[in-house]
């Protein structure tokens, strides 16, 4: 059963955008590149309206997340997933989410790897 702690947005909307100019994913950090498709996410939290962005592994991330333990938050995906992987209950019982968890995540950060070897 699924069970959250926070409130759920007044209203959201998710839309795919090509990137016309640069960005960056508001989970991951990691640069949103011209030409390059993104979540663009708009809603309202508790009356506050915010947008945010995300690369397409996050919301590859995000899904899988979800699908394991049924919840996550905006900016705070990372530490969401690996307190994930850190629930034996959700390895148990969503033992394949849980792998693409950490597939994903370990994608991220060899790709943060990468670019912190070539700065």
């Amino acid at each position: 059963m699924c069970v959250v702690d926070f409130d759920p947005p007044d209203f959201i909307a998710h839309t795919w955008r090509h990137a016309r100019k640069p960005h960056r994913c508001c989970e991951c950090d990691e640069p949103i590149v011209p030409g390059t498709r993104y979540e663009y996410t708009a809603g309202s939290w508790s009356g506050k309206l915010d947008t945010f962005r995300r690369c397409e592994w996050c919301v590859e991330l995000a899904a899988a997340v979800f699908e394991a333990d049924c919840s996550w938050c905006y900016e705070s995906l990372l530490d969401d997933a690996r307190a994930t992987l850190d629930s034996w209950e959700h390895a148990a019982e969503h033992p394949e989410a849980v792998g693409r968890v950490a597939g994903v995540l370990r994608r991220i950060a060899e790709r943060q790897l990468d670019r912190a070897r070539a700065a």
